[in-house]
């Protein structure tokens, strides 16, 4: 009876154990889709004034949480941060002036980085 009681724990678990592994796969490709939203906001909105000066970072900016929801299950909110640092600045000889920028990402517990060329408008 015990081998009969231990083999259908064992039918009974294996369903459940994919279903929780498939969930966090869902919740990781979602993080990684609400990162690159995050980032395409940032960029879109970026100006040359908060930009930090060459190697040094600027402070960490919180976002509003993104919710994703899913049918048949309850809805989550992952909370979203960025955080930007200036890696190098160049000077071209036409007046020109580019920085590289880094832009870090959190959303929940995972941390995504960009890099970003941005040009001082003259």
């Amino acid at each position: 009876m015990s081998l009969l009681a231990f083999g259908l724990v064992g039918i009974t678990q294996s369903p459940m154990l994919l279903h929780a592994k498939a969930l966090s796969r869902l919740e990781t490709v979602e993080a990684d889709r609400i990162a690159a939203c995050t980032y395409t906001e940032i960029r879109d909105q970026l100006r040359w004034d908060k930009i930090p000066e060459v190697r040094k970072e600027g402070d960490k900016i919180v976002l509003p949480d993104a919710v994703f929801a899913l049918p048949s299950l309850k809805s989550k909110a992952l909370q979203r941060s960025y955080q930007l640092a200036t890696l190098q600045e160049k000077q071209e000889p036409n007046g020109h002036t580019y920085r590289l920028v880094s832009v870090r990402i959190l959303v929940g517990k995972r941390t995504f980085t960009y890099r970003l060329t941005v040009e001082k408008k003259l």
